[in-house]
C-alpha cells in the first residue's frame, strides 16, 4: 500500500487495486480498478512517472498543487489551476504505465468506507472478477488451447472435424473443452494478466468426447 499527499489530502493505493503484466494483484486488481472507475466521478489520470515525482516532492515536504504542477513531468489540464479555474481535488487518481500496468490512488477522507471494506475483503464485486477471468479463459482458448486440443486428436477425428462447417467445428470443440475441464476437475490457471490452460491434462477426455460427438454427427448424416 502506498500513499501520496496533494493539497494536504491523502491518497491511498491499496495492493488489491494494482494490475500489470509483471506485478500487481492480477484479475482481482483489474476488477477493482474497473469497478472504482465505473462508479466514481472526478478522476485524475496520471502516469507512474508523475506519481514518482509527487512521492519525491512529498518526501521533501511539498504537497501544494502549485509546487506539484511546477515539477511534474506530464502536464495535465487538471493539474493546471489558474486565475479562472480552481484546482478540484480528485476523488481517485488513475495511474497508468508500461506493459499495461495501472493502479488507483483513492481519496482517503472521502472513501474511507471503501478502503476499510477492501482491507476486510479485497474484492469489490465478485461478478466483475468472474467476468474478467472468464474473458481471459476464452482468450487463451482461442489463442492456443483450441488448436492444441485439435492437434492431439487422432488423424481420423481431425479429418471428420475439419469436414464440418467452421461454425459447427468451433461449437463442438468449445463444448468438448468445457465438458473435459468439468469431467477432469480442471480449471484455467489465472496468472497476472492472462489465463493458462493445461491442455495435456484434459487431452484424453477431450478426445473421447469429440469421438462421441462426431459419431453422433455421422449418425445424423446417415439418418438423412
Amino acid at each position: 500500500m502506498q500513499n501520496i499527499t496533494i493539497n494536504k489530502t491523502s491518497y491511498v493505493s491499496p495492493d488489491s487495486c494494482a494490475f500489470g503484466d509483471y506485478g500487481g494483484a492480477g484479475a482481482l486488481g483489474l476488477a477493482n480498478i474497473k469497478d472504482l472507475l465505473a462508479t466514481t466521478k472526478n478522476i485524475l489520470e496520471l502516469s507512474f512517472g508523475d506519481i514518482s515525482d509527487i512521492i519525491r516532492l512529498n518526501e521533501n515536504g511539498v504537497d501544494s498543487i502549485k509546487d506539484i504542477q511546477a515539477n511534474i513531468i506530464s502536464k495535465f489540464s487538471a493539474l493546471h489551476p489558474d486565475n479562472n479555474h480552481k484546482f478540484k481535488q480528485p476523488n481517485i487518481i488513475h495511474v497508468f504505465g508500461d506493459y499495461g500496468s495501472e493502479t488507483v490512488y483513492i481519496n482517503e477522507s472521502k472513501y474511507s468506507d471503501t478502503l476499510e471494506a477492501l482491507a476486510d475483503y479485497p474484492c469489490i464485486d465478485e461478478e466483475t472478477l468472474s467476468q474478467i477471468e472468464s474473458d481471459w479463459e476464452i482468450e487463451a482458448f482461442n489463442d492456443y488451447a483450441s488448436s492444441d486440443l485439435k492437434n492431439k486428436l487422432p488423424e481420423n477425428e481431425q479429418d471428420k472435424l475439419n469436414s464440418l462447417p467452421i461454425e459447427k467445428q468451433n461449437l463442438i470443440v468449445w463444448n468438448a473443452y468445457r465438458q473435459a475441464m468439468e469431467d477432469c476437475n480442471e480449471y484455467p490457471i489465472i496468472e497476472l494478466s492472462n489465463a493458462f490452460i493445461d491442455t495435456d491434462k484434459i487431452a484424453l477426455t477431450f478426445t473421447a468426447i469429440i469421438k462421441k460427438q462426431l459419431a453422433n454427427e455421422d449418425l445424423k448424416q446417415w439418418k438423412k
